[in-house]
């Protein structure tokens, strides 16, 4: 999760702040979006306004985010390390060529 976080481009403050509802969703359709192309993170999701939507995702994030940027830096660190987070994960980058609303409508039919 970490890493999909920061391959958003998303930080810390962005996922606290009560001003930036757009971060957490965009990093719960990022993890369902990941899940779907096989790399699964262990969350389980359901339909909700914006999208899928996982509490247990949204506990993880906060909780996290709590911890700070370095705390998500080191975990990304780790990950990379452990081969886990490798290219194949990264197409999250093409997510990143969306922007939220269109990952809705444009992605889902396509998965």
């Amino acid at each position: 999760m970490a890493f999909v976080i920061r391959r958003s481009g998303i930080g810390a403050g962005e996922i606290l702040s009560n001003d930036s509802l757009e971060a957490r969703i965009r990093v719960q359709k990022a993890v369902y979006f990941l899940k779907r192309l096989g790399f699964d993170l262990g969350y389980e999701f359901s339909l909700y306004y914006h999208g899928p939507y996982s509490p247990e995702l949204a506990y993880d994030y906060y909780s996290l985010a709590k911890r700070g940027d370095w705390e998500i830096d080191e975990l990304v660190a780790l990950c990379k390390a452990g081969e886990t987070c490798n290219d194949e994960m990264g197409k999250i980058n093409e997510l990143n060529k969306w922007d939220t609303t269109a990952l809705d409508v444009e992605l889902v039919p396509y998965l």
